[in-house]
């Protein structure tokens, strides 16, 4: 569809002239559907592409996923509530899975903490010998091979939690010591300045 508009001028003499001639492409109503369509399948494949390049977010959610959108390609339809319909259908879909990529992410994150949590006090005497210490050693072998890919996002929280948790312990635990160390340093310099 397009929009011819154009101005008219005339200087009463025989003839006029017309100036300022503007085409404009207007996209029909029907069309505006068509493109949202394409463009929720563009998305959506694009993020297939993107899961299916990773090992950790294949499984049943990748499956799934690619299977609702293989169901709605070659979309056709005279109605327009059709349309917005699937097109919201597409992006619940897309948003589902990029809900569990997040959620695979933030486990990847979380187990990191808990490794590092590990590095940072495995050499440190005392600390290294604390229960917390040997729970982030329980806890690490626990998930160390954890196939994440047959893992739902509630079982992948309920775990995430636990690391969380453990972690928090250690945390808590050491600044516990921390302040007795200082509490007793603190002790320590006022008998010495009573001596």
């Amino acid at each position: 569809n397009y929009i011819l508009e154009w101005s008219h001028e005339s200087s009463n003499w025989d003839g006029s002239v017309l100036g300022a001639l503007n085409v404009t492409n207007v996209v029909s109503k029907g069309t505006e559907y068509i493109l949202a369509y394409n463009k929720a399948i563009k998305t959506a494949k694009e993020l297939i592409e993107k899961a299916s390049a990773e090992l950790c977010y294949t499984g049943s959610y990748l499956n799934d996923f690619m299977n609702i959108i293989a169901s709605k390609e070659h979309f056709v339809s005279t109605s327009p509530t059709a349309y917005e319909n699937i097109v919201a259908e597409i992006y619940d879909a897309i948003t589902n899975m990029k809900n569990r990529i997040d959620n695979v992410d933030n486990y990847y994150a979380t187990y990191q903490d808990i490794l590092d949590m590990n590095a940072l006090y495995q050499d440190s005497e005392g600390y290294n010998e604390l229960l917390a210490f040997t729970q982030i050693l329980e806890v690490i072998a626990k998930y160390n091979d954890l196939d994440i890919t047959v893992k739902n996002n509630e079982e992948l929280n309920v775990i995430i939690a636990e690391i969380n948790e453990t972690i928090q312990t250690m945390i808590n635990r050491c600044a516990s010591i921390d302040e007795f160390d200082a509490s007793i340093a603190k002790a320590e310099a006022l008998l010495t300045d009573y001596e």
